[in-house]
């Protein structure tokens, strides 16, 4: 076969895949408009013109790379994720709150693999122009390869190497501000940076021990005050550099987990499948004093006739669906019901307002699975543990402080409470405070995570509105909770 033969059969396998990429696109536009998303055109037609297998791994098939999933892209030394390409969905749904036009200046912190520049360059065209900040100087790099790759529209994007706590103040002011990275504090570069009446959108962790949180679309206004205008809720890749989300540093050996000898039949539901022998949870440094309890005191017991009452109402009936139509099944969410979705936003909404109301005190429950050397995440450790969220739990010590009260939180049927030590304390101090929060929530109107409306200002200032102030080093979060006299 002659040259030009060749050439003649690769332009035709191009063409094949090219159309078979186009074809696999539209399939996932149109699975995302049955979640509802696409709202703008524009973002819709962004979607289906950009190849998002030109910003991802080659070895991927296209089936994989028009999934609605975030697809890992850099791992760190020590085998955890540290870099990936958005779920779609949660991208299309950031960008509608975001509320770009065209003409418009945005920035981006944590470019990643590039993807979501370019779709927010479709979005703003010529006239516009996106900064994108990227830590990484090898993954910035290559982002920066891909753009230009892509043509002339992208080739404009600025792909700066450096950390995004500090902005970028050559191309100031900006109309939008992006954040796709998972973090715990709102940077005041963020904040002078962005035009009064611009919008700021920051993925923001309630607790530093609960994974992910509220992402809320601030707008500046002339007070320097952030307002929440729109919430959602997600999780994302932690924050790197010197505002380095301290969630990040959960993994630690011996450091940030506790290990507690729990039997785990007698505290999980056994549809979870749950392969380990141990518990993990996370330690809040202000316990110090009572983690050799956790590390070491094994007379546990379970705290029967500490539960009060079961959290059983409609608000928990809607719940229960949730945990078995959508939690056991892990159906992605554009293909649930909008039963479903409520009622995932309602489980939602009661974990963000205990969270607030409890900060110092609330952490995941995480479950460790020993895995094998070819499902760890780290392949030269043959001891990986994969740790899985399994729910919440809220630590407190008896009033004697011989013991730690444990509530967790597995769903509105799972509320289970627990003492790690021995103390002469009649009642689980935790399951007092979650039954508080309820009580609450439930008179709030049980709220959605998308229902919240947090307000970011100045850290030592007064708080502008009644709520629950969740205090930062730089802007405290306040939840407000309107003429609520609640006190926690």
């Amino acid at each position: 076969m002659g040259r030009e033969e060749k050439d003649a059969d690769n332009g035709d396998i191009s063409r094949l895949a090219a159309s078979h990429a186009a074809e696999l696109r539209a399939q996932l536009v149109e699975l995302l408009k049955q979640g509802l998303a696409f709202k703008n055109p524009l973002i819709e037609s962004a979607f289906l013109t950009i190849p998002r297998e030109h910003f991802l791994p080659p070895e991927l098939t296209l089936e994989k790379v028009y999934t609605d999933d975030a697809i890992v892209v850099k791992y760190t030394d020590d085998g955890m994720p540290s870099s990936s390409s958005s779920q779609p969905y949660l991208m299309a749904d950031m960008l509608e709150v975001l509320q770009l036009e065209p003409g418009m200046k945005v920035l981006e912190i944590g470019a990643g693999v590039g993807y979501n520049a370019a779709i927010m360059a479709y979005i703003v065209g010529t006239q516009g122009q996106v900064v994108t900040v990227e830590l990484d100087t090898e993954l910035a790099k290559n982002t920066y390869r891909k753009l230009q790759e892509l043509g002339e529209i992208y080739s404009k994007i600025k792909v700066i190497n450096t950390d995004g706590a500090g902005g970028f103040e050559e191309e100031a002011p900006y109309d939008r501000i992006i954040v796709t990275v998972q973090q715990w504090e709102v940077s005041p570069a963020w904040v002078s940076q962005l035009k009064v009446g611009g919008l700021l959108l920051v993925p923001i962790s309630i607790s530093r021990h609960v994974w992910g949180g509220l992402i809320p679309c601030f707008r500046k206004d002339a007070d320097g005050i952030l307002r929440a205008i729109d919430s959602s809720t997600g999780g994302f890749m932690p924050m790197r550099g010197s505002m380095l989300h301290p969630l990040s540093r959960r993994f630690e050996p011996n450091s940030q987990l506790v290990t507690t000898c729990l039997p785990l039949d007698s505290i999980l539901p056994l549809n979870l499948r749950v392969n380990g022998g141990k518990i993990y949870v996370t330690r809040e440094a202000s316990l110090d004093k009572y983690s050799a309890l956790l590390e070491a005191n094994y007379s546990h017991q379970k705290a029967n006739g500490y539960l009060r009452r079961e959290l059983l109402d409609p608000a928990s009936d809607i719940f229960q669906d949730w945990y078995k139509n959508w939690g056991n099944n892990r159906q992605k969410w554009a293909q649930l019901e909008n039963e479903q979705r409520t009622a995932i936003g309602m489980a939602q909404g009661f974990n963000i307002l205990l969270a607030a109301a409890h900060e110092k005190r609330i952490c995941s429950l995480l479950v460790g699975n020993e895995v094998s050397t070819q499902e760890a995440r780290n392949p030269n450790d043959r001891n990986s543990i994969r740790f899985d969220w399994r729910g919440m739990v809220l630590v407190v010590p008896t009033e004697d402080e011989q013991a730690l009260d444990l509530a967790i939180i597995i769903n509105a049927e799972s509320l289970l409470g627990w003492r790690i030590g021995i103390s002469d304390s009649t009642s689980n101090q935790a399951l007092l405070l979650v039954e508080q929060v309820w009580d609450l929530w439930i008179e709030l109107g049980c709220p959605q995570s998308s229902d919240y409306r947090p307000i970011a200002f100045p850290s030592g200032s007064n708080p502008p509105a009644p709520g629950f102030v969740v205090q930062r080093q730089y802007f405290d979060l306040l939840l407000p909770l309107g003429e609520s006299d609640a006190d926690f």
